[in-house]
């Protein structure tokens, strides 16, 4: 369950970031971008606190698992839709966030906090 929420979490922000991006390119599309990109990522929110009531115990897990990935994932997901490339300390950080998480989520599974 916790997975499912994680995963539905990431990509109602990804959508949001994709959306404000979109609408901050042109200044015709701002309002609409600000508006339809809070349409998905402030409801996000909910589901953030649905994580953080299942895992109790957890609270630096979930923030590490729900804002890292969400970051990774709007990191990739912009340099697709609106093409750029990575630098290597672009990647190393990237590759650096996704440890983190790896590892703060074992943290959770070893009993800690």
């Amino acid at each position: 369950m916790v997975a499912l929420l994680l995963a539905a979490f990431w990509a109602m922000q990804v959508i949001a970031a994709l959306l404000i991006k979109w609408g901050s390119a042109v200044p015709g599309r701002w309002w609409w971008g600000f508006f339809i990109g809070n349409l998905f990522g402030a409801p996000s929110l909910l589901l953030a606190m649905k994580v953080y009531g299942l895992m109790k115990a957890h609270p630096n897990v979930v923030l590490a698992l729900a804002t890292g990935g969400s970051f990774l994932f709007a990191q990739l997901a912009m340099a697709y839709f609106f093409p750029s490339r990575f630098t290597v300390a672009q990647i190393a950080g990237l590759a650096t966030v996704g440890v983190g998480m790896v590892l703060a989520a074992g943290g959770a599974s070893a009993g800690g906090s």
